[in-house]
């Protein structure tokens, strides 16, 4: 028998990746809703949020406002995760401040 730590709702569309971070204090999720959110494993309080991350604005963007959805998110190491959305942009990220180290297949507009 499993037993249930904590229950959320983690995105407010579908969860599409879920990954603990390498030493499993944390847990990175993302979702069709373009965000990501980083909780800690043994209570579920979410720990960091960022809504921009794929977020797409300004001339060298797709459209004005748009976010897509997040497909897949995978650890690296302990300072490096990557994800990647529907249009096939991926980011190299860093979980202590959502830096963004890379970004990598951002359609030209």
């Amino acid at each position: 028998m499993v037993e249930k730590k904590w229950h959320t709702k983690r995105h407010k569309l579908s969860c599409r990746g879920l990954e603990f971070s390498p030493d499993g204090a944390q847990i990175v999720s993302v979702g069709k809703d373009g965000v990501i959110k980083i909780a800690d494993s043994e209570t579920g309080k979410v720990t960091a949020k960022d809504m921009e991350a794929h977020t797409f604005a300004g001339h060298q963007r797709i459209s004005l406002i748009r976010r897509d959805a997040i497909d897949a998110v995978k650890y690296m190491n302990e300072n490096i995760f990557v994800t990647g959305d529907d249009i096939g942009v991926v980011k190299v990220l860093s979980p202590s401040a959502f830096l963004t180290i890379e970004d990598m297949g951002y359609p030209n507009t």
